[in-house]
């Protein structure tokens, strides 16, 4: 789409080109690397818990599942790499794409399906516990705001962009 003007090209703003000010992009760029290390981390402690049942692996020991439905570690660790690790990293991609409009849904999702996970797990105080779920209402609090701020910008604007004077001789 060219311009009227000599060496400008006026094009749609997509979330890729969306100005570095933009407050999606300033949340995205939070919301992402969050997803992806809660993400990691649930699918790595999962997996490790599957493996050794006992979870001697990461320090957790079987006592502390008495009284819950649970004889070891074996399906809170498939649950948690397969609900939380799975979910958080499957945003995040989605974020990072920027084209499925409902990625900051997905976003908010996954944090809320962390504070549940944990909620669920509850089978007495550990710090860590409350640490992931400030984690996932962090996590839900980005999503929204990058939402809002996607609602707010407006979306018949459009970006300028100056052509190369390669471009323009064409």
């Amino acid at each position: 789409m060219r311009d009227n003007r000599v060496g400008v090209q006026a094009r749609p703003r997509t979330p890729a080109t969306r100005g570095t000010s933009s407050p999606r992009l300033r949340a995205r760029r939070l919301l992402v690397p969050v997803e992806l290390l809660t993400g990691g981390s649930a699918v790595l402690c999962g997996g490790l818990l599957a493996i050794r049942p006992d979870g001697s692996l990461i320090g957790l020991p079987t006592r502390v599942l008495v009284g819950s439905p649970f004889v070891d570690w074996r399906l809170p660790g498939l649950l948690l790499g397969g609900l939380v690790g799975a979910g958080y990293l499957t945003a995040a991609a989605v974020e990072r794409g920027g084209s499925y409009r409902h990625g900051s849904g997905l976003s908010v999702l996954a944090g809320v399906g962390l504070i549940a996970f944990e909620a669920v797990e509850w089978l007495g105080f550990h710090p860590l516990q409350a640490v992931f779920m400030g984690v996932g209402a962090g996590v839900v609090g980005l999503a929204v705001a990058a939402e809002a701020a996607e609602k707010s910008e407006p979306s018949t604007s459009r970006g300028v962009r100056l052509s190369s004077a390669h471009e323009v001789r064409r």
